[in-house]
């Protein structure tokens, strides 16, 4: 998006916006979930009637200032509204699923049905396993992102297995992957934050000075995300 600003290219068509309610969930007006729809170059909210306007630059077009300027953005907007959310409450997401996993011959089958619960710990199906009534817990701390494939799931690696997730409402993928995103930043930040850096040249009893402190402390934040 970087590039397209600075090089205003124009892209040809007339369906620019067409799956875009797959990534973007949320409406920036009045903030109700999968509630867009889109068709050709529009987007278009069932809840308040705000109607956007996909350019061939890739810029949104709409007289509400509260639209995001791009699809770069708009999805950035999805993520700071589950980051406060999460910030300001005991935050869950639950989402009934279909629950698939890998078959002995190569490929995927449905395994189960049950509910997924994303908390500040992590994520735990309970449903059906193979007919079986069973459980289980992915650590957040092991959770830096998810794929999804758009309009079909979304996949947790855990124990060198696969396990796909299918919820009721396909739409979901996207903000499952928001979350959980959002969630392990929240979990970094809370246990690897490091000491406020001390205002002076040198460091008391060492050698090193606070310039070279704060270059080590950057590379160590790098470091672990």
């Amino acid at each position: 998006f970087r590039w397209q600003e600075e090089n205003r290219v124009a892209y040809q068509g007339k369906r620019f916006a067409e799956g875009l309610e797959n990534i973007l969930y949320q409406c920036p007006v009045c903030r109700r979930e999968f509630t867009l729809s889109t068709r050709e170059d529009k987007i278009q909210c069932s809840h308040c009637g705000t109607t956007v306007t996909l350019d061939p630059y890739y810029d949104f077009r709409c007289k509400d200032s509260r639209v995001p300027k791009n699809i770069r953005d708009w999805y950035l907007m999805q993520k700071r509204t589950e980051r406060a959310r999460m910030d300001a409450e005991n935050y869950t997401l639950t989402s009934h699923v279909t629950l698939k996993l890998p078959k002995e011959k190569g490929g995927f089958a449905v395994a189960g049905q049950g509910t997924l619960t994303l908390d500040a710990t992590g994520v735990t199906y309970r449903g059906t396993i193979h007919g079986m009534e069973d459980h289980v817990y992915f650590s957040i701390k092991n959770l830096p992102g998810i794929i999804y494939r758009i309009g079909k799931e979304f996949e947790i690696n855990h124990h060198d297995t696969l396990y796909y997730f299918v919820p009721d409402n396909i739409l979901e993928c996207a903000k499952w992957s928001v979350c959980i995103e959002q969630m392990y930043e929240k979990y970094q930040a809370e246990h690897y934050a490091l000491p406020e850096l001390p205002p002076v040249s040198h460091l008391p009893g060492t050698r090193m000075t606070a310039a070279d402190y704060r270059a080590q402390v950057d590379a160590i934040r790098q470091k672990f995300g």
